[in-house]
């Protein structure tokens, strides 16, 4: 990404893969008008906040149109991966999610033995992966992942688990997703994998 290297900011790879995926997944919102304050930011030094507001301008310039504030605050927390989940009205249906989590990653360990069940970070970005996904999924959107079929070839125990967590989300939720879908799931499980080491 340009402004990267202009900023000189060193990311990984598959975090990389990550901030550009959340960054579409804002962009579809911003389109869809359909942007909600899920997190707060109040973590960011003034430093993260001058990166932001320059990653702003350029995701504004590129889109054509203004982002909402709420996007800017996903949008500072996705980036300096400080996400803290702000209480709302909702937050039952969001405990019933973060429970969910915390079902799936210990059925993993069960039948995969990989141990993602103290990754507070992967729970976090599931469970905003969640959120979204039960919005899109009501209104019957999903999204494209061009990415699919290197993720299935390359990572194929990840992908092996992201199948297996879709099973869950279809018995919990009641959601079918599509291998597309299915393939972003894998991309959390990769950043949190490469902690594992």
């Amino acid at each position: 990404m340009k402004f990267l290297k202009e900023e000189e900011i060193q990311v990984r790879d598959i975090a990389l893969v990550s901030l550009v995926l959340h960054i579409g997944i804002m962009i579809d919102r911003v389109f869809e008008s359909d942007s909600k304050a899920l997190l707060t930011s109040s973590n960011i030094d003034l430093d993260e906040e001058i990166e932001i507001k320059k990653l702003r301008q350029v995701i504004e310039n590129f889109i054509g149109r203004d982002l909402p504030d709420a996007e800017i605050d996903y949008l500072g927390s996705i980036f300096t991966s400080k996400i803290t989940v702000q209480t709302s009205e909702d937050d039952e249906i969001n405990n019933d999610i973060l429970t969910f989590i915390d079902e799936i990653l210990a059925d993993i360990y069960s039948y995969y033995q990989v141990d993602f069940c103290r990754d507070e970070a992967l729970k976090r970005s599931l469970y905003f992966h969640f959120i979204s996904l039960i919005q899109r999924a009501k209104e019957r959107r999903f999204l494209n992942n061009l990415m699919i079929e290197e993720i299935k070839e390359n990572f194929p125990l990840i992908y092996d688990i992201s199948v297996h967590i879709s099973y869950l989300i279809l018995k919990k939720l009641d959601i079918v997703l599509h291998e597309d879908e299915i393939g972003y799931i894998s991309l959390h499980l990769m950043i949190a994998a490469e902690k594992l080491g």
